[in-house]
């Protein structure tokens, strides 16, 4: 049977994207006859078993104020557990701290993908602005790293450009994919839709500085000056929540904060009028694909990914201007056709489409039959 090793870092029990990316890839991987291993920094050392992989989790350096997430400091544990395991192919979900794992494998003839999750040097540039000669460093960074891997992977053209901009020989543009099952319109809580305020938002997203969450509360704030009656709904957490909580504590805002049940969000995604998306560094942001799939509009950051999903319908993107983002929550809001638009959008979509691509890049197929519906 293939064996395929799925590591992170950076990671926590409330981690967004990528616990949901790893998590939807493992099922669909085991539904295709693969057995799959999880490993993430964690509290302590366990392993556990769900009906799609083997998680295990390492004792983890918890990094201050991010709320939770860990990093495994040193790869002699999961090197360890590697040799075990024996696996045939190894994804590593981490751009600084895992990469030596790719160099351990290739001497022991096993394959290794490492997934682009984020525009690095947007990152660090977030936290660290004025570090001298950064998207240098980071070039060189990324010159080094993409040839320790037998494939990169990103999930769209935004996310690859830092590997376009060096000619990696080996990277793919591979979309992530959504659970219709879950999201989707039948969850609509008409208690909700059907209540007089007007525009209903909704902010999904960890509140911290590289998410620019403030935004959302800016946009809420003019359209109550404008005289409208609108609400916004927040589900995340993450180091900026109180600090917002209190500056905004007069606005109509419900902090709903991290919800863990999956329908539980998409309840909240199908039943207000728009989600926004301010990121300007999100290389997909499955949240936004969630709600288009619940056939909800989003409005997000031109700067960001989703720029690239939205140009086929279901919302909007707007660069920074607050007063241009007011103007397309109301045009957006209005629109009756954005909700159709958002359903047809969110069907080019599916984590089934997302792992056949990835295993017929990896060179491991299955027969179409061996695949579970």
């Amino acid at each position: 049977m293939t064996r395929i090793v799925q590591v992170a870092n950076f990671y926590g029990p409330k981690s967004g994207g990528l616990k949901t990316s790893m998590v939807e890839i493992a099922k669909q991987y085991s539904r295709s006859g693969i057995e799959c291993l999880q490993i993430v920094p964690g509290h302590s050392y366990s392993r556990s078993n769900t009906n799609y992989s083997e998680l295990i989790t390492i004792p983890g350096w918890r990094i201050p104020f991010s709320g939770g997430y860990r990093v495994i400091i040193g790869t002699k544990k999961i090197k360890s557990l590697l040799t075990e395991y024996r696996p045939d192919l190894i994804e590593i979900n981490d751009r600084l701290t895992l990469l030596s794992l790719a160099t351990w494998a290739r001497k022991r003839n096993i394959k290794t993908v490492l997934f682009a999750h984020e525009i690095l040097v947007n990152v660090l540039k977030t936290f660290f602005p004025y570090v001298p000669y950064l998207t240098h460093v980071v070039k060189w960074h990324n010159l080094n790293s993409f040839k320790k891997f037998d494939h990169v992977i990103a999930t769209t053209n935004y996310a690859a450009q830092e590997f376009k901009a060096i000619n990696a020989n080996n990277l793919s543009v591979i979309p992530l994919g959504v659970d219709k099952e879950i999201f989707n319109e039948k969850r609509t809580n008409y208690e909700i839709r059907n209540h007089e305020q007007f525009p209903k938002l909704i902010l999904c997203s960890r509140l911290s500085k590289e998410k620019n969450p403030e935004l959302a509360f800016k946009v809420l704030q003019l359209l109550v000056e404008h005289k409208m009656n609108p609400h916004l709904y927040v589900i995340g957490s993450g180091p900026l929540k109180n600090r917002l909580m209190a500056k905004y504590k007069n606005l109509p805002i419900t902090f709903l904060g991290y919800i863990n049940s999956r329908k539980e969000i998409a309840k909240y995604l199908a039943s207000v009028d728009l989600v926004i998306a301010p990121g300007p560094n999100e290389t997909f942001c499955l949240a936004a694909l969630e709600a288009l799939s619940c056939g909800t509009p989003v409005i997000a950051s031109d700067k960001s990914a989703l720029k690239e999903i939205l140009v086929n319908g279901g919302g909007t993107y707007v660069d920074e201007n607050i007063d241009n983002w007011v103007e397309a929550v109301c045009t957006v809001a209005l629109d009756q056709n954005m909700r159709s638009e958002a359903l047809r959008n969110a069907n080019n979509y599916s984590w089934e489409q997302t792992v056949q691509k990835l295993l017929s890049l990896y060179c491991l197929t299955q027969p179409e039959k061996e695949l579970v519906a």
